[in-house]
C-alpha cells in the first residue's frame, strides 16, 4: 500500500498535469459549444468578364447557338451566372435563327437554362421572308432543346381586349356583353370573328366564355413561341372557355393545327394547353349539316435529307 504522503503527491501531480494541458491546448467550455455558422454572401462574385461571347456546336459541326453579353458575373455561392444585355442567336442547325435579346439574364449552374428578364424580344425571319416577333417581360430559354418555356409567349389572358362590331349591348351587372355585325375580337394572339359574339366574365372580371355564331365563325390562337403558325378553328358555333383552356366547335367544325393536321366533324373539343382535339357527334344540338363521321388529315413529319421517291415513267398507250 502507498503511504498517504505518496498518494497525495500523485493526486496533486495529476491535477497539475491537467492544468498544464488546459493552458497548452487553450481548453475552455466555450470551445465545446456550437459555434454560429459563418455568414455566406449570396451576392459575392468570384469572377467576371466583359464583352463575353459563347458558341456551342452540334455533333455535326453546325451551330447550336451563340450568345454575347456586355458583362458576365459568376456568383460563388449559387454558381449562377448573371448576364447584362444578353443577345442570343439560336440556330439549332438551321439557316434562320431565333434572335433573342433582353436587358438581364441568369444562367443556371449547368448551363441548360437561360432566364431572360426585362424587355425580352424574340424575332425570326423564315425562308419565305415571314417575320415573327414576340415580346415579353420574362422568358426561360432551353438552348439545347427545341423549346422555350411558357414565359416565351405572353399570356393572352393578360393582354387588352380589342372589339370591333356594328352593335353592342352591355350588361355589367350580369357580366354579359353581346356584339353583332361583323364582330372581330382580339386579345394577344387570339382572334375570334362571327356574326354574333357573346362574352361573359367571371366575378373577378376575367373572360369566362366567348360564344361566336356565324357562317362560319372563326377562331385562331398561337399555341407556343416555337410555332410560326396559329391553330385555327371553324364552325357555325364556337365556344371559347378561357378558364378551362378549351374550345368547342359545333356544326361544320374544323380545326387546323400549325403543322398542317386537320380534324373535321359535327363537334370538336380542343384543349389549347395539351393541343389535343376530340371529335364526335353533336348530340342535342340542331345542325345545319349533320355529319355522322369525322375526317382527319395527318401530315407526315418532314425529315432532312429524306430520299424522294423516283418519278413514275411516262408511259403512253400504243395505238
Amino acid at each position: 500500500m502507498l503511504s498517504k504522503k505518496i498518494r497525495n503527491f500523485l493526486l496533486f501531480g495529476v491535477i497539475a498535469a491537467l492544468f498544464l494541458a488546459v493552458g497548452y491546448w487553450n481548453i475552455s467550455p466555450e470551445r465545446f459549444l456550437d459555434q454560429p455558422a459563418a455568414q455566406v454572401d449570396e451576392g459575392a462574385i468570384d469572377y467576371y468578364a466583359t464583352n463575353a461571347k459563347s458558341i456551342q456546336f452540334l455533333p455535326d459541326g453546325k451551330v447550336q447557338y451563340e450568345m454575347t453579353s456586355d458583362k458576365v458575373e459568376h456568383l460563388k455561392a449559387t454558381e449562377v451566372t448573371l448576364l447584362t444585355n444578353p443577345d442570343m442567336n439560336i440556330y439549332r442547325g438551321t439557316e434562320f435563327p431565333w434572335h433573342v435579346t433582353s436587358k438581364r439574364g441568369e444562367v443556371n449552374p449547368d448551363g441548360t437554362e437561360v432566364e431572360l428578364i426585362d424587355s425580352v424580344r424574340v424575332a425570326r425571319t423564315d425562308a419565305k421572308n415571314r417575320d415573327t416577333v414576340i415580346t415579353s417581360s420574362r422568358m426561360t430559354v432551353f438552348p439545347q432543346k427545341q423549346y422555350a418555356s411558357a414565359w416565351a409567349l405572353p399570356n393572352d389572358s393578360q393582354q387588352p381586349i380589342h372589339i370591333s362590331a356594328d352593335d353592342a349591348q352591355l350588361d355589367d351587372k350580369q357580366g354579359v356583353a353581346t356584339y353583332t355585325g361583323g364582330v372581330i375580337i382580339t386579345q394577344g394572339s387570339m382572334k375570334i370573328t362571327g356574326n354574333t359574339v357573346t362574352l361573359t366574365r367571371t366575378q373577378q372580371g376575367d373572360i369566362d366564355v366567348v360564344t361566336s355564331v356565324g357562317n362560319l365563325a372563326y377562331f385562331e390562337q398561337q399555341q407556343s413561341a416555337a410555332d410560326t403558325g396559329k391553330m385555327k378553328g371553324y364552325g357555325r358555333t364556337i365556344q371559347y372557355h378561357a378558364q378551362q383552356n378549351r374550345i368547342v366547335l359545333i356544326d361544320e367544325a374544323k380545326v387546323l393545327s400549325p403543322d398542317g393536321n386537320s380534324t373535321e366533324g359535327e363537334k370538336i373539343t380542343y384543349d389549347t394547353v395539351k393541343q389535343v382535339a376530340n371529335a364526335g357527334r353533336a348530340t342535342g344540338s340542331k345542325l345545319n349539316n349533320p355529319r355522322p363521321r369525322i375526317d382527319m388529315v395527318i401530315q407526315p413529319k418532314k425529315k432532312d435529307g429524306a430520299a424522294q421517291p423516283a418519278p413514275k415513267p411516262d408511259v403512253k398507250k400504243a395505238n
